[in-house]
């Protein structure tokens, strides 16, 4: 069987870029130092958040772990600082002279951590107890967090070429033309194999739907793409009578069939794009709307939490 023919193209390794090194280096260091900062919390505070808040008074760990307690007072101011981190990517957006400090794609893998560790932070500083004005705020910063989560997966939908220009549609199209003439060479699936993995439906049928609807149905061909790849993968090792670990979830160490199994993966998920970029960028749209105002109501709320405190003396 042939493998597919590559192009220099295809084949170029990309330079990399500027100061990635160092992102890379940065990003992992606050993602396992929040990492260690949870694990250790939830081994040393296990026995006290358990309890309720009676039994809580008569535990030698209160004095530490109640908000305003040693260690829970300094989790708050840590949980401001992160917060407070989060909003430089906003201030990044707004200011002219600031958003050309850095890269704007480093910003936002920053800006997505601090927006996963800043409520996990903000959870153990309330001990898990969620009442009053505070508790307010805290669903609020959930609420928060639960879209940024959504708005980060629509942002990826929208193409863009080296992290910032956008992608035309008619660049999409000759990429993916440029793919299925690969698909077409090689032998190690048939066509009928990768067929169902590559159907989507019309863009008139897309452009009909709502926007719920339209989110939802992203979703789903992303994730039937992963189960349809290992599905794929797992049919074109057998016809070279090797096994998939994990069912196929994971590469193999055939690079015959990865080179094709590589090829119908961005064949299918720039299709995608392709069909939902204009519905993308309408769920963008209508994100920001609805993320900014509880953003807003996260920072008046947590603003007066922190005033209340001071004015009683906690700190």
């Amino acid at each position: 069987m042939s493998s597919i023919a590559t192009t220099p193209a295809a084949s170029a390794v990309p330079a990399r870029r500027p100061g990635e090194a160092l992102h890379n280096f940065l990003l992992y260091a606050v993602v396992i130092a929040g990492a260690a900062l949870t694990l250790g919390l939830m081994i040393y505070g296990a026995n006290y958040y358990t309890l309720d808040q009676a039994h809580r008074v008569a535990s030698p760990k209160h004095g530490y772990l109640k908000p305003s307690g040693v260690v829970g007072i300094r989790l708050g101011l840590l949980g401001v600082a992160l917060f407070l981190g989060l909003f430089l990517y906003a201030i990044r957006k707004s200011w002219k002279w600031f958003s050309k400090v850095g890269n704007s794609r480093h910003w936002l893998n920053f800006h997505v951590i601090l927006g996963v560790l800043a409520p996990v932070v903000i959870t153990f500083h309330s001990s898990f107890k969620f009442r009053g004005l505070a508790g307010i705020a805290y669903w609020i910063m959930i609420a928060v967090a639960l879209s940024g989560f959504i708005g980060r997966y629509i942002y990826a939908q929208i193409p863009r070429s080296l992290g910032a220009a956008e992608v035309s549609m008619k660049e999409l199209r000759a990429e993916s033309a440029r793919l299925a003439e690969r698909l077409k060479a090689q032998e190690v699936l048939a066509p009928e194999d990768f067929a169902a993995l590559l159907r989507l439906p019309s863009p008139a049928e897309v452009q009909s739907m709502s926007s719920q609807e339209v989110l939802w149905l992203m979703l789903r061909f992303d994730l039937a793409r992963r189960w349809g790849i290992a599905e794929l993968r797992r049919k074109a090792l057998r016809s070279f009578g090797g096994n998939a670990v994990f069912w196929g979830l994971v590469r193999s160490h055939h690079p015959q069939v990865e080179s094709v199994i590589d090829c119908l993966n961005e064949e299918a998920y720039l299709n995608k794009k392709a069909l939902f970029l204009s519905k993308a960028q309408e769920l963008f749209q209508l994100w920001h709307v609805v993320h900014r105002p509880f953003s807003y109501s996260f920072v008046v709320l947590a603003t007066i939490h922190i005033a209340v405190v001071l004015l009683l003396g906690y700190f």
